[in-house]
C-alpha cells in the first residue's frame, strides 16, 4: 500500500510504505515518515509559538503606547483646565482693582449709591 508523503503535493512520484499498525494501534503509522518529519514539525511549531509571542507582545506595546496617549490628552485636559482657572482668577483680580479704583475716585456718597439707588457693582450686573 502506497500514500502520498504528507507535506508534497499529489503530483510528485516520491511514495513511502504504510506500515501496518504496530501492536494493535489504533491509527497507522507510517514510522520513517513521522521520524523524518518530526524535528521539522517541531521546529516549525516553535517558530509559530515564537512568532505567535512576538505579536502578542507587539499588541501589548501597542496598548501601552494608547494608555500613554491617553494619559498625555489627561494631563493636556488638566493643563488646560488649570490654565481657564488662572484666567478666572486674573479677571476676578482685574474687576477687585476696578472696584477700587471707582471707590478711590468717588467720593463717598457717590459711591455707596448710583443715583438710581443701586450700588456700582450691581448697575454693572
Amino acid at each position: 500500500l502506497l500514500l502520498p508523503v504528507k507535506g508534497l503535493t499529489t503530483n510528485t512520484s516520491v511514495r513511502e510504505p504504510v506500515h501496518p499498525p504496530v501492536n494493535g494501534a489504533k491509527n497507522k503509522c507510517n514510522t520513517s515518515l513521522t521520524q523524518s518529519l518530526k524535528p521539522q514539525r517541531r521546529e516549525r511549531e516553535r517558530e509559530r509559538e515564537r512568532e505567535r509571542e512576538r505579536e502578542r507582545e507587539r499588541e501589548r506595546e501597542r496598548e501601552r503606547e494608547r494608555e500613554r496617549e491617553r494619559e498625555r490628552e489627561r494631563e493636556r485636559e488638566r493643563e488646560r483646565e488649570r490654565e481657564r482657572e488662572r484666567e478666572r482668577e486674573r479677571e476676578r483680580e482685574r474687576e477687585r482693582e476696578r472696584e477700587r479704583e471707582i471707590s478711590r475716585s468717588q467720593p463717598h456718597c457717590q459711591r455707596q449709591l448710583s443715583p438710581c439707588g443701586r450700588t456700582e457693582r450691581e448697575r454693572r450686573e
